[in-house]
């Protein structure tokens, strides 16, 4: 994806899978986002998650955005 396709209308096909996030994965997203130590005391054992698992992006104005990362 572009570094620079935040903001722009996105259309994507793919498939949402759901997974679970192991606690200790769960807690660090939680203490990078600033979570208080007993917001973060709360998450227990896995946690669900939902992902997009894309096969195609088209995004709006894709003319103006920098190349893929590849």
């Amino acid at each position: 994806m572009p570094r620079n396709a935040a903001g722009h209308e996105a259309y994507v096909q793919g498939k949402i899978v759901k997974r679970e996030m192991p606690q200790e994965e769960a807690r660090h997203y939680a203490h990078d986002a600033g979570q208080s130590e007993e917001q973060i005391a709360k998450i227990v054992g896995p946690q669900p998650t939902y992902e997009i698992v894309a096969t195609g992006v088209a995004i709006a104005g894709a003319d103006t955005l920098d190349p893929p990362v590849q």
